[in-house]
């Protein structure tokens, strides 16, 4: 691969890691919503207005929702970026034709 080509791979791939960075990843579990940005900043989280915490059942429930959603956001956001930079080494190297 020439110099030309090694640039032009390196500025794609620098493209799709500041796609995937802006890029809003959303998840839910139970009462419980979560987003965060591809660049793993940003967490918001957001609980149902009518959720109540009567027991500690309920804390427990809620606490393993919130681990959950971030577990689940971040799994999405690695799978994300493993598919499309596998996705782009094949482009880079011709592997697809």
């Amino acid at each position: 691969m020439n110099q030309q080509a090694m640039m032009r791979q390196l500025r794609q791939m620098m493209a799709t890691q500041k796609e995937i960075n802006e890029t809003l990843f959303t998840a839910t579990c139970g009462p419980v919503e979560g987003k965060m940005y591809g660049s793993r900043e940003g967490f918001e989280v957001k609980i149902q207005d009518n959720f109540v915490i009567e027991d500690a059942d309920d804390k427990e429930m809620l606490e393993d929702a919130i681990k959950s959603v971030v577990n689940q956001l971040l799994d999405d956001i690695n799978k994300t970026t493993e598919e499309i930079v596998l996705s782009s080494i094949v482009e880079g190297t011709n592997l697809n034709k």
